[in-house]
């Protein structure tokens, strides 16, 4: 595990204001579509060569639509990953969305 981590304040989720909580919630709505916008444009691409390359090889529609999916869901898992790498990387004006390890 990554030891740079830097000690801050916890604060506790019932004392974050509303208006904090709409910051939060907006952000994460717009770099969402964003992401699901851009993570479209490859996502059409791969799929159009996946398609017109089983339909050159006269593979029957199944597979290649199988193939499409599992190739979609992987940009999709990576898109996933890079939205929340930008989210948790995000500082709002008094505080930061962070991961911590917990005492077991």
């Amino acid at each position: 595990m990554n030891q740079n981590i830097t000690t801050s304040q916890e604060i506790n989720p019932k004392e974050i204001p509303f208006k904090s909580w709409l910051s939060i919630a907006w952000s994460f709505a717009w770099r969402s579509l964003i992401v699901a916008c851009v993570a479209t444009i490859p996502g059409m691409i791969v799929g159009g060569i996946i398609g017109f390359l089983g339909a050159m090889a006269k593979i029957p529609e199944t597979p290649v639509l199988i193939v499409a999916m599992l190739v979609g869901f992987g940009i999709g898992i990576l898109s996933l990953i890079f939205l929340l790498k930008w989210f948790f990387k995000t500082k709002f004006k008094n505080f930061r969305i962070a991961i911590l390890e917990h005492d077991s």
